[in-house]
């Protein structure tokens, strides 16, 4: 009986301590570089080939939207009221303000062009467009071209495996002027991975014929940014393009701040990098998102 007792108080203790080893498994916490990202899309730019856009600088002067045809109301990638000026510039490049977070990619993304104008009064009517399928390529810029009655529409994305969502801040900090400032220039961010200029992503774009107006409180203020999310691969960096210059008056402005700052892509997590010029500084914020 003893010899039996102390045989099942052996088994007894062997278990529960083989028991703890798989809970303590179990509980481990996966480390970043394990971890597995989304699979997200990137729009970089979508354009209306059309002449005749040369003339005054697109067709197109109302409420546009293009997301996918069964998405949700976040994965539009612009938004215009009919007050809104043109959304297309003179070269034919929509001004993309949509995409409040990353758009996940399952099977296929289908996009449909919801586009219209009030000069005269022209909506489309094309169906929507597959632009990229599950036997497709990922990780490298890819261009379709979608139909509609303007002329054709080409899209330039990316379809990212194991990605990351990007939200951007863009701070201005001026220690000169309290009542307001002028500034114009570019934003622009993109992964290491496609490095090419036309697979950019524009969060700030105006001329010095186009300036906006930004109010300095307590020595700074909020870049508006007409996108504030991007993505890209997880292995990879987050490269922001800054160039802003602030107006002196109407024919003149102060040299531009100008640096490409970089970030590796994390899954979640806050860094702020900050560069400087003449006038002040500009301070970018990245908040990550796995």
């Amino acid at each position: 009986m003893t010899t039996l007792l102390q045989y099942l108080c052996f088994v007894g203790a062997s278990f529960s301590a083989f028991s703890g080893f798989k809970g303590a498994v179990i509980e481990q916490k996966q480390s970043e570089s394990d971890r597995m990202g989304r699979r997200l899309l990137e729009v970089f730019s979508v354009r209306v080939c059309s002449e005749c856009l040369a003339e005054d600088g697109g067709v197109i002067h109302g409420f546009g939207l293009l997301g996918p045809s069964l998405g949700p109301a976040n994965a539009l990638l612009f938004r215009r009221k009919c007050a809104d000026p043109p959304i297309v510039n003179k070269a034919g490049y929509i001004t993309l303000n949509g995409l409040l977070t990353g758009v996940e990619v399952n099977d296929e993304v289908a996009l449909h062009a919801y586009i219209w104008s009030i000069f005269p009064v022209i909506f489309n009517k094309t169906e929507c467009a597959t632009l990229w399928t599950a036997v497709d390529e990922t990780n490298q810029i890819l261009c379709k071209e979608v139909e509609s009655y303007f002329g054709p529409l080409e899209v330039k994305f990316a379809v990212y495996n194991n990605a990351v969502e990007a939200h951007l801040k863009v701070v201005l900090v001026s220690t000169e002027v309290h009542d307001g400032v002028e500034v114009f220039g570019k934003v622009e961010s993109y992964s290491s991975t496609i490095p090419y200029v036309y697979a950019r992503s524009k969060l700030f774009d105006r001329s010095i014929e186009d300036p906006v107006r930004v109010r300095v409180e307590n020595d700074w203020t909020i870049l508006p940014l007409s996108r504030s999310v991007t993505v890209l691969p997880h292995n990879s960096t987050l490269l922001v393009d800054v160039s802003i210059s602030r107006l002196k008056n109407s024919r003149r402005y102060w040299p531009p701040i100008f640096e490409t700052l970089s970030f590796d892509a994390a899954f979640t997590g806050t860094e702020t990098k900050v560069t400087s010029g003449d006038w002040g500084n500009v301070e970018v914020t990245v908040t990550w998102s796995g």
